[in-house]
């Protein structure tokens, strides 16, 4: 039995010593691109005349049952600081006041919009604009799941760069600025996630954020969300193998994803599956143009 007991020990310490090997590693990787992203911050060092050039996004928000926290969070993402963006909230077939308490906090009203379904999704029911947000738009729609709603949120959205955000995520008001920034930097990158921290608020979901929490275990679980979701992603994109954390706020180039066929709900994880299927047809079209190029040549030639 001693014996049993001494394998079992040496497997489990051969285990933790290799994981956080890989840790290390990944941390080691992450430390150029992380200087980079550092020092190069496009959207900040605008002057305040050209902030107005930066892309336009729309923040798609999934509601469904929620008629204690739609609002806040509506609120909230209004409140984002970002010179050009539109917020698409849709009630996924909610079976509680979801819908209403919306419509009264927004005064919101059925408005006749042309709706273009690119990427098949439940039928929706009706659009609502506010007379007090111009920027905000509700899309109702009979019930089917959080990947159908972002679909339709999809659908009815008016930018080329658009976000996914599940009501359980807050994001704070600079957030849409660095999400877009790899996006200027880079036109080739596909999507960018946002970094995910434990919320701790001074109220409700439409307050402030505390930057640092009081007590040591929430700290210690900041930094945890730190290492893994933060670094360990900047390393893995050091081998071009980064995927974007499900759940989290993901933002996303709109044509790619049309192209791709929008979230699946028949996936566990449908963000980091939409990711990955956007990765491998950009490889293929990339692979296409190569051998068109080089057929272009040989004509040429």
């Amino acid at each position: 039995m001693s014996g049993v007991v001494a394998a079992f020990f040496w497997v489990m310490l051969a285990y933790f010593v290799l994981l956080n090997a890989a840790y290390l590693a990944l941390h080691i990787l992450a430390i150029r691109t992380l200087r980079h992203e550092v020092t190069l911050r496009p959207l900040e060092n605008l002057p305040p005349v050209h902030r107005a050039l930066v892309p336009p996004v729309s923040v798609i928000i999934s509601v469904r049952d929620a008629e204690e926290s739609a609002v806040g969070r509506v609120r909230a993402a209004l409140a984002l600081d970002y010179p050009d963006f539109e917020v698409v909230v849709v009630n996924d077939g909610s079976r509680d006041a979801t819908l209403e308490a919306l419509v009264t906090a927004f005064a919101l009203e059925g408005f006749p919009e042309v709706y273009w379904r690119r990427i098949p999704v439940k039928p929706v029911r009706t659009i609502y604009h506010s007379r007090q947000h111009r920027t905000l738009r509700v899309v109702d729609k009979e019930r089917g799941g959080t990947a159908d709603a972002f679909n339709a949120g999809i659908n009815a959205s008016r930018f080329p760069l658009i976000i996914a955000l599940d009501p359980r995520w807050a994001l704070r008001g600079d957030a849409l600025r660095e999400l877009v920034e790899p996006l200027v930097d880079d036109p080739a990158t596909l999507a960018v996630a946002s970094t995910v921290r434990i919320e701790h608020e001074a109220g409700g979901p439409d307050t402030e954020l505390v930057e640092l929490p009081q007590s040591l275990l929430a700290r210690l679980q900041v930094v945890e969300h730190l290492r893994e979701p933060l670094f360990g992603r900047l390393g893995w994109a050091r081998m071009n193998a980064a995927l974007a954390l499900p759940g989290c706020a993901i933002l996303l180039r709109k044509d790619s994803v049309v192209d791709a066929g929008g979230f699946r709900s028949d996936m566990l994880e449908e963000q980091m599956e939409l990711v990955a299927r956007m990765h491998r047809l950009a490889r293929a079209h990339a692979a296409v143009e190569l051998r068109d190029d080089g057929r272009q040549h040989e004509k040429d030639e």
